[in-house]
């Protein structure tokens, strides 16, 4: 389970996002929380279906990179999209509730840098899990 440490950080970073925002309804939250919980278990399977499926042999042929490359491609999608929709929707709301240009400004500031930031935990992802060493 060590393995999927940066797995667990981003997953903590999203629900801490999900679950501590005051924007979104209770019921979305666990939603979001059970879809998230869902995506996590089968990434990981499926990952450890594939890491045993070719444990032992060396050098690692090429197969195993193009399969967890596609896998971890796969999976990414289905962990930063969501959370990107997710944080827009929750600055737009933000944005329509300021009051001011200050205030629109501050909310406009802080979604450039969240979409950054979790763009970066996306490259991280990659990086992490499904890079090959060629």
């Amino acid at each position: 389970m060590e393995q999927y440490t940066g797995l667990y950080f981003d997953l903590t970073i999203i629900m801490l996002i999900v679950i501590f925002n005051k924007v979104l309804f209770r019921w979305v939250k666990y939603l979001v929380a059970a879809y998230y919980l869902v995506v996590s278990y089968f990434f990981i399977t499926v990952k450890n279906k594939v890491d045993q499926q070719y444990d032992g042999i060396i050098p690692t042929p090429n197969e195993y990179w193009h399969k967890n490359s596609e896998w971890v491609n796969t999976i990414s999608l289905y962990l930063y999209i969501p959370i990107l929709s997710i944080l827009i929707f929750i600055h737009y709301k933000l944005f329509k509730k300021a009051q001011n240009k200050k205030e629109k400004r501050s909310v406009l500031i802080r979604l450039f840098f969240s979409i950054v930031f979790f763009l970066f935990l996306s490259y991280m992802f990659h990086l992490a899990y499904g890079t090959s060493p060629m």
